[in-house]
């Protein structure tokens, strides 16, 4: 144990003698001296290696395709995701994928974003869980908990229309949202 090993020495006035050395002191100084001399040899080794300019080169390339490679991948899984989401029969919705729409209703904004989120204010009422009745009715389940409730929904009924319009919202249940969209996409 090193706290026995380092007791402290005292001169004849009672202060500590820090000149005097113990063997424990010189075994634990001479550890540290080579502690010091092993750091110091790494680090004058270190400094001695340099990359050279075509090493370097040839990490910034290696650098540069791993970034072009991850960019890659991401798009391959934001393609492979968009082929399996419901679009309609004839990939009549995908126009509206990441496209937000809002309603004012009473004192709320509501705000529904195509196969995202919906939201009153910043209350989430769902996240996009697809179409119901051969894309007649758009479902945003699993959002925030009411107060001694159900998680909050919103189902939408989709109605052709001359353009898009989100509109006709109510609570007919507690923490159950309904509403209308209108769009062309819906027109066939």
């Amino acid at each position: 144990m090193i706290s026995n090993q380092l007791s402290p020495h005292y001169d004849e006035d009672g202060g500590e003698d820090t000149d005097e050395k113990t063997p424990q002191n010189n075994e634990l100084e001479n550890e540290d001296m080579e502690l010091i001399d092993s750091i110091h040899w790494i680090h004058s080794d270190v400094e001695e290696v340099e990359e050279s300019e075509e090493l370097q080169a040839a990490r910034a390339k290696m650098d540069e395709i791993v970034d072009k490679k991850t960019l890659l991948e991401e798009k391959l899984k934001s393609i492979d995701d968009e082929e399996s989401e419901d679009f309609g029969n004839e990939k009549e919705f995908w126009v509206l994928k990441g496209e937000c729409f809002e309603s004012k209703a009473d004192q709320y904004v509501y705000k529904i974003c195509m196969y995202g989120a919906a939201t009153q204010d910043s209350v989430s009422l769902g996240k996009w869980d697809g179409f119901d009745n051969d894309h007649s009715v758009m479902k945003f389940t699993n959002g925030a908990k009411c107060w001694n409730g159900p998680k909050r929904s919103m189902t939408i009924s989709v109605e052709c229309g001359a353009e898009e319009m989100f509109h006709s919202i109510s609570e007919p249940n507690t923490c159950e949202y309904v509403g209308k969209f209108s769009t062309p996409a819906a027109c066939s």
